[in-house]
């Protein structure tokens, strides 16, 4: 069962590069603050653990809550200078060399987008209290299309690399919610994505 303060976490390298979506309630939020490592909710066991275990205290670079829930930005450890950053059964590796230049890239997040597809349909099926995606599905579809619009403006008018990425965060978000709201299961984009590929 998940409590009714829990809710998506999206978490980020030192980079900006998404690396997980997890999820996290106010306990794991004040435990994250305090220790300065990133902590997180296990719906599985109704526990508060570490990300990682290979994280140390100072690895938590950013923690704020936005309107779709939370946003994390977490310092990967690297040996040897050059090794690939990388989490826990994870498929994104993003390789930097030591000047910072990205030397290979083959992310694949549909696992994350679907994690979230399926975080967002959890809360349209039990509509818990608070949740600000229970209030979009209540709202209806064209509040939901409206915030879409809204979301997709503010991504035009971004301009630094961070503004960029988090409204484009928040863009998807808005999109898998509307989908939900139109019981367009989120498989049936990706199929269509892989035909134009």
């Amino acid at each position: 069962m998940v409590a009714e303060n829990t809710k998506p976490l999206v978490i980020q390298d030192g980079q900006g590069a998404i690396i997980g979506l997890k999820a996290m309630n106010l306990k794991a939020f004040q435990k994250s603050r305090e220790n300065g490592v990133l902590w997180i909710y296990l719906a599985e066991n109704g526990r508060v653990l570490p990300f990682r275990e290979d994280l140390e205290a100072g690895s938590l670079l950013f923690l704020g809550e936005t309107e779709y829930g939370y946003l994390a930005q977490v310092a990967i450890p690297r040996e040897g200078g050059e090794e690939p950053l990388s989490m826990e059964d994870s498929s994104t590796k993003k390789t930097v060399t030591s000047s910072g230049s990205e030397a290979a890239s083959s992310p694949d997040n549909r696992n994350v987008l679907s994690d979230l597809a399926g975080v967002i349909a959890s809360r349209r099926r039990d509509l818990p209290e608070g949740s600000y995606t229970s209030h979009l599905f209540q709202s209806g579809p064209d509040k939901i299309r409206k915030k879409l619009g809204e979301e997709a403006v503010e991504l035009i008018l971004a301009r630094e690399r961070g503004e960029v990425i988090y409204e484009t965060a928040d863009l998807f978000y808005h999109t898998l919610v509307l989908l939900e709201a139109l019981d367009i299961p989120f498989s049936e984009v990706l199929e269509e994505l892989d035909r134009r590929a």
